[in-house]
């Protein structure tokens, strides 16, 4: 049954009960899985599997040549059975091909968990924007077993900071409130002395001229 949520609230409770298990979240047609070890984050993944997702946060945290190794891996590496509303930590070919990677001394595992953290963070914050769903925790659910098999994703981290960082990056979009054309538009100037009076008519032409797209699509 759907009723209004508080994700902030409801991660911040289930973290200081350091509990282990999954945190499932379902709302607008999109499902959240947050998996949590004594009350710290392992690994969080949703139903959307993007596939310009993983090529941005390779080039963003600097592995601006493993796009292009990606595509030399072998297709029976990557077969995987997909099914509807599955998540990539469950299913997919990012940790297939991440593992590969690895195999192949092309990422180390240290490497390879900071590209899945970004990945994880991403789904986190998205999931924090939602007001209505529902929610299901399972217990003493792990990660699934693709990724134990490929031995990824072995960090904890404390949820709480996380969180924090997450509210007060919100508290600065809505600062913009007035010059936000999209949902799509990404953050980039919150510094007040970065701002001049020619600020607001820039932005609304910008939001104009990306008609939807965020600069990461239109790139």
């Amino acid at each position: 049954m759907t009723q209004k949520l508080n994700c902030i609230e409801l991660l911040t409770k289930t973290s200081n009960s350091h509990k282990n298990g999954c945190l499932q979240i379902s709302g607008q047609g999109i499902t959240w899985k947050i998996y949590l070890e004594q009350g710290q984050l392992r690994g969080a993944a949703n139903s959307i599997r993007l596939s310009v997702a993983l090529d941005y946060h390779l080039r963003k945290l600097g592995f601006s040549e493993i796009p292009t190794l990606m595509k030399s891996i072998p297709a029976s590496e990557i077969q995987i059975n997909n099914q509807l509303g599955d998540d990539w930590l469950e299913r997919g070919s990012w940790i297939p091909c991440l593992s590969w990677l690895v195999n192949h001394d092309h990422l180390t595992i240290a490497e390879t968990d900071r590209i899945l953290m970004s990945l994880t963070e991403e789904v986190l914050e998205t999931c924090l924007w939602l007001r209505e769903g529902k929610f299901t925790w399972l217990e003493d659910i792990t990660l699934p077993e693709q990724v134990t098999i490929a031995a990824l994703m072995s960090q904890k981290i404390d949820l709480i900071p996380l969180l924090k960082k997450f509210q007060d990056r919100l508290a600065k979009w809505q600062q913009l409130h007035s010059v936000i054309n999209s949902p799509y538009q990404r953050l980039f100037l919150n510094k007040k002395e970065n701002n001049s009076q020619s600020s607001a008519p820039i932005i609304v032409k910008l939001g104009k001229f990306l008609k939807g797209l965020s600069f990461r699509e239109l790139s």
